[in-house]
């Protein structure tokens, strides 16, 4: 969760996704091409959409220094997309195999 993903209360946000580059709704039933617009930003700014969208492959693990960094880079898309998605898209949450899942899924025609 972001830093900034916590209410007045304390408590993390049910409806907003919160972090330091913006705010955005966050993922429900019927508002999957807003939000992926929104993320697909966030997701930029930190360097990771390449890596989401599949377009930047993993450096061979034997490169460590920029296998790790990779790793750590798609860990933070990971957690973005992750506690950007909002109540009633949380069973989503439980069978996320990758990041780009969340960027991929087709909205409901």
């Amino acid at each position: 969760m972001a830093l900034a993903d916590i209410s007045a209360a304390g408590k993390p946000s049910m409806t907003t996704y919160r972090c330091e580059y913006g705010e955005i709704a966050k993922l429900h039933y019927g508002n999957y091409s807003q939000w992926s617009s929104n993320i697909q930003v966030f997701l930029r700014a930190i360097n990771v959409l390449d890596i989401v969208l599949g377009t930047e492959q993993a450096p061979p693990a034997n490169q460590r220094t920029s296998y790790n960094e990779f790793r750590l880079r798609s860990g933070k898309g990971f957690a973005m997309i992750y506690h950007s998605l909002g109540f009633l898209s949380s069973p989503f949450r439980c069978c996320l195999p990758a990041v780009e899942l969340a960027l991929q899924m087709a909205p409901a025609t």
